[in-house]
């Protein structure tokens, strides 16, 4: 029962109305509240030291590149597990006409770059295949190390595929390609968001 008072300045109604109307302004900010606080739980986290954002720390130049590298890498993964064999930089572009190795004029507007493949993993051993971009003519244009950690046959996981960069346009190969060598020897693996994936160092010795 409503209170006498409440129920001459208002009615009954009215009151109902009122009541239900606060119940719901009270929900409405609560969920808002609540969604905040997730929102603030969830927010990526910092990108390490030895990794740069795609979108935030890359030159125009370097941008083409990492997204031409990280269409061309799915191409190249397919072509390994069908053939067995690792495609050189020429057969990618005179052959398939994949930028960034295709020298057409998305290759003579972002640097010129001269690719190698500095060495090719065994299908049945596993191993590291890593294609180099160097040599940029680019303003404050990167080297570029596209990195496949291929698994031995049978395994979970093959061809993961990373990408990184030098502020050495003319970095030269390195020693190795576990993620603790490439940092030593400067370079950088690139992110495509605002945050890190892994909250520790990757790779072997």
């Amino acid at each position: 029962m409503w209170s006498d008072p409440l129920l001459r300045r208002f009615g009954a109604a009215q009151l109902e109305t009122l009541i239900v109307g606060l119940v719901l302004a009270v929900g409405v900010a609560g969920f808002g509240a609540a969604a905040v606080r997730g929102v603030d739980h969830h927010a990526p986290p910092e990108l390490l030291d030895w990794q740069v954002s795609a979108i935030e720390d890359l030159t125009e130049a370097d941008r083409a590149i990492f997204s031409a590298l990280s269409v061309a890498a799915e191409d190249i993964s397919w072509m390994s597990h069908d053939s067995g064999e690792w495609p050189a930089p020429e057969e990618l572009g005179d052959v398939y006409l994949i930028p960034p190795f295709l020298k057409d004029a998305f290759w003579d507007e972002n640097g010129r770059l001269d690719w190698q493949l500095l060495s090719s993993a065994d299908a049945s051993t596993g191993g590291a295949t890593a294609y180099l971009g160097s040599g940029g003519t680019a303003s404050r244009q990167s080297a570029y190390l596209l990195v496949f950690d291929q698994r031995p046959q049978g395994a979970t996981y093959s061809n993961q595929k990373e990408i990184w960069v030098s502020p050495d346009a003319d970095a030269p190969p390195p020693g190795g390609y576990a993620s603790r060598r490439l940092i030593l020897a400067g370079w950088k693996r690139v992110v495509a968001h605002t945050g890190a994936d892994e909250s520790t160092m990757g790779g072997g010795q």
